[in-house]
């Protein structure tokens, strides 16, 4: 009798083993979020204004299948001589080569156009070695040609500029001095000089530019965006220098001042780091403006 009520006692401990693995309710975590990093569109809006006058602004990004920029485009939401002006870049390859050789862009005013530029790329050792642009803006002005070569020496760049228009006798050139510094890949600070003469003849004073950056550690989006036909310097202030894409730093900018004023960013980050909202402190040339930049990734 002892006998079998042990081995019964065995039985129903297996079972109630058995039973408790199979009946396990602990909670399965949630698979990890995947965020995409590719920027698709950016959003201006006009914090001074209500909703849809809100928006100003938009541009919007296309890729091939190895995730290069291929089609660069921004409409301007606000009336511009009441129309809607709207620019359209295409940017063109080389095989799988990952540095633009070729870049159109078409600017229309409504319906109709207003200017139209090729430009043609070469970079050597990963450098972007200069660049010729044809540049055609309708019955406004005669087409002409300009063309940039860089030179590396340091943390300097020089580049030389030449344009002319042939039906104009008109020929412009320009020595540009660019001194960098930089540190963790960013620039911290630069100044620039540039020496022009129009048809031969100096222009009495020349142009100088300076810049302070300061940064956060989050990456900045617009950094791939660019890489592909970037210059590798501010030619304007921005996080990404969003009116030309000529230079994006590898990180967000916190600060940035120079000598058309400041500009500074706030900004509302994913879990990964990615901005999602960068809000914007604009103060240039005499005049005040805050917006908000709202990214949107794949």
């Amino acid at each position: 009798m002892k006998i079998n009520t042990f081995l019964f006692a065995i039985v129903v401990l297996i079972s109630f083993t058995s039973c408790s693995k199979s009946e396990n309710t602990s909670p399965v975590p949630p698979p990890p979020v995947v965020f995409g990093t590719i920027l698709t569109k950016v959003y201006e809006v006009d914090t001074t204004k209500a909703a849809p006058a809100d928006t100003i602004n938009r541009w919007s990004f296309t890729y091939d299948n190895l995730n290069r920029l291929i089609i660069d485009s921004f409409t301007s939401l606000t009336t511009y001589s009441g129309s809607i002006y709207y620019i359209i870049n295409k940017i063109e390859y080389t095989g799988t080569d990952t540095f633009a050789y070729r870049k159109t862009q078409r600017a229309f005013k409504g319906s109709n156009f207003m200017s139209a530029d090729t430009v043609y790329y070469k970079f050597v050792n990963s450098r972007y070695d200069s660049d010729t642009m044809v540049f055609d803006y309708g019955l406004t002005f005669p087409p002409g040609t300009a063309r940039n070569k860089f030179t590396y020496s340091a943390n300097v760049i020089t580049r030389n500029f030449q344009n002319w228009v042939p039906q104009n006798s008109y020929t412009a050139t320009e020595v540009q001095k660019i001194y960098l510094t930089i540190v963790n890949n960013n620039i911290i600070a630069q100044r620039d000089t540039i020496v022009s003469s129009v048809n031969g003849f100096p222009q009495p004073t020349p142009t100088i530019f300076t810049t302070n950056v300061s940064y956060l550690s989050n990456p900045n989006p617009f950094y791939s965006l660019t890489a592909s036909y970037s210059n590798g310097y501010f030619r304007i202030p921005g996080i990404g220098n969003i009116a030309n894409r000529s230079y994006a730093p590898r990180n967000l900018i916190s600060q940035q001042t120079s000598s058309y004023g400041s500009i500074t960013y706030d900004y509302t980050f994913r879990s990964d780091g990615y901005p999602l909202i960068a809000r914007v402190n604009n103060n240039q040339n005499g005049t005040s403006l805050k917006t908000k930049l709202l990214f949107v990734y794949r």
